[in-house]
């Protein structure tokens, strides 16, 4: 079928990738027959030939070249050329561009800039950042090239490459590029970290890719992507459903036959070329446009005209061993979610419908199109992983959610339910289940055997021992032991009714001796009313015979005086 359709530099394969990828391979046929790739195509964006060429800017380009552009921009403003400015911009090659005003022949640019600072021997670094456009790309002027550099490498975002740790992590790759409207596009190392020139092609093409490394992967993945040698560049070309909305991928590999060995500037070339070919053959994405805020009647056409929603299928479930170290990178976006249950072959029953219960939660509509990675692990077996996370086996099945990229984690409180088990994931991705640190995702021990484990455990039978083995069967006994056995019996019965016997009296004890005691603290009680009675008596008593001695005195002194003034009163006279 490719035969006569497909131009023999292009790796055609009907073997379909891996089933979370969800690639058609009939999708792949289509779109590799109409991409006729040519290394001399010149698109309409900046050619990256320019790189090392500084750029005289002016007051009929700047609007055009450095405005309208998301590169960032260091431009030298001094009269006459710089010398140093062509340098910077062959020390860059990319990571910025670099351009010259002349102060001499520019005066309407440095007015429309609101440049003050004319003189002869000025020299102003102006330094442009990184992601902005029109109004919002802000400046700021330094002394040296050196610290204009330093600002504008500052203003490159860290994830604006993303390093997939593994193929867990792919998934979500997928949906962010999907989600702002970016083509994907994986570089596959033999090395860690992200190379300077997949971030300098980041930068160069983020209007219109999602750039990734994977470093070491493995056969499988290579062989799911149908990549012919490492390092190579892949681009996941997404298929739109116009009808349903659902999508597939198709891998593009980088081709060294037309583009050469993978540098910077050949891969810019493949990238801009690609996108030229395939808008021209009607094969790009047509990614739903985000409405301007402020214009209302353009939201409405929008809800009108927008297709469903591009639908990427979640990655199945999987248990967390030892040979997945990376099932909850750093790297992953969103929540991890991971369910720590009861693996042992006596509660294989309630495993799997606690699986089959979680798999209802990652395909229910109020987790459709979220950033989810649902997993499992054998707590029982794999005890010392359960502790790490402060996890008892008395709670399985447990339920505890990772985001990974603020390294937090939470733990589902309650009963373990369909409903329970939504509710907490969207709870946490609303911020409203508080969130503890943690300093790394706990790795399942080499050492864990479950196999063995679980053999020692099930090797140990209780034996059933029947009591005639012991005492003998009833017609092997004698009848001297029989009557010695009803003897025996009779002894224990009077020995246990004495005990009741003992039991019952020792208690009514307890009840005579404690009404004795309510009686006495009665008895006390009344003698002391009854003398708190007489001494308020005696008081009164008291009372009242100083007020009659008061009085006494009181009606003497008033008799003693009336006595003195008649004294007084006849002497006198």
């Amino acid at each position: 079928r490719c035969a006569g359709r497909v131009p023999a530099s292009i790796t055609c394969s009907a073997e379909p990738m891996a089933a979370r990828v969800g690639v058609c391979a009939v999708a792949l046929l289509l779109l590799a027959s109409s991409i006729a790739f040519a290394a001399a195509e010149k698109t309409s964006t900046t050619d990256p030939d320019d790189l090392s060429k500084v750029q005289k800017l002016t007051f009929e380009n700047f609007d055009k070249i450095v405005t309208a552009s998301l590169l960032p921009w260091i431009i030298n403003i001094r009269p006459g050329k710089s010398k140093e400015a062509k340098e910077l911009a062959e020390s860059l090659e990319g990571l910025a561009r670099v351009g010259t005003i002349d102060t001499k022949h520019e005066k309407d640019l440095l007015k429309f800039l609101d440049f003050q600072e004319a003189g002869d021997d000025v020299s102003v670094w102006r330094a442009y950042i990184f992601g902005k456009t029109g109004e919002d790309k802000k400046f700021s002027d330094h002394d040296t090239s050196a610290e204009a550099k330093a600002a504008v490498l500052k203003s490159v975002p860290k994830d604006l490459v993303t390093e997939i740790a593994g193929e867990s992590a792919l998934q979500p790759f997928l949906q962010s590029a999907l989600a702002n409207a970016r083509v994907p596009v994986v570089m596959f190392t033999t090395k860690k970290g992200v190379p300077e020139l997949v971030l300098k092609s980041a930068m160069w093409t983020s209007e219109h890719y999602a750039l990734a490394v994977f470093p070491n992967a493995d056969e499988q993945a290579q062989k799911n992507f149908h990549i012919s040698r490492v390092p190579t560049l892949v681009m996941i070309m997404p298929v739109i459903d116009e009808k349903s909305g659902k999508i597939s991928f198709s891998p593009i590999e980088y081709q060294r036959e037309h583009f050469g060995g993978l540098q910077f500037l050949t891969i810019i070339k493949f990238l801009a070329t690609a996108r030229a070919e395939l808008t021209q053959a009607g094969r790009w994405p047509k990614f739903p446009k985000r409405p301007d805020p402020a214009d209302k009647q353009g939201q409405q056409q929008q809800q009108k005209s927008t297709p469903p929603p591009v639908e990427v299928p979640p990655e199945p479930i999987f248990e967390v061993t030892a040979a997945t170290p990376s099932a909850c990178s750093d790297s992953m976006l969103g929540l991890c979610v991971l369910l720590l249950l009861d693996n042992s072959p006596l509660n294989k029953e309630a495993k799997e419908d606690q699986l089959k219960l979680l798999e209802k939660v990652q395909y229910s509509p109020a987790q459709k199109g979220r950033p989810l990675h649902f997993m499992w692990v054998d707590a029982m077996c794999h005890k010392t992983f359960a502790e790490a996370l402060d996890v008892s086996l008395e709670s399985l099945p447990a339920v505890v959610a990772f985001a990974p990229k603020k390294k937090k984690q939470a733990h589902m409180i309650g009963a373990f339910s369909q409903t329970s088990v939504s509710t907490f994931i969207s709870q946490v991705l609303a911020g409203q289940v508080p969130l503890a640190e943690y300093k790394s995702f706990p790795n399942v021990s080499k050492d864990d055997d479950c196999e063995k484990y679980y053999k020692d455990q099930t090797s140990v039978v209780d034996e059933e021992f029947d009591l005639s083995d012991i005492i003998g069967k009833p017609e092997e006994r004698t009848v001297e032991e029989r009557a010695a056995d009803e003897d025996a019996q009779k002894r224990a019965a009077a020995a246990a009714a004495a005990i009741e016997a003992a039991e019952k009296e020792e208690k009514m004890r307890i009840v005579r001796e404690e009404l004795e005691r309510l009686n006495k603290k009665k008895k006390s009680s009344s003698k002391s009313s009854d003398k708190k009675k007489t001494d308020d008596s005696d008081k009164k008593k008291k009372t009242d015979d100083s007020d009659k001695k008061k009085a006494d005195d009181s009606k003497k002194k008033a008799e003693g005086d009336k006595k003195k003034d008649k004294a007084k009163a006849k002497t006198e006279l």
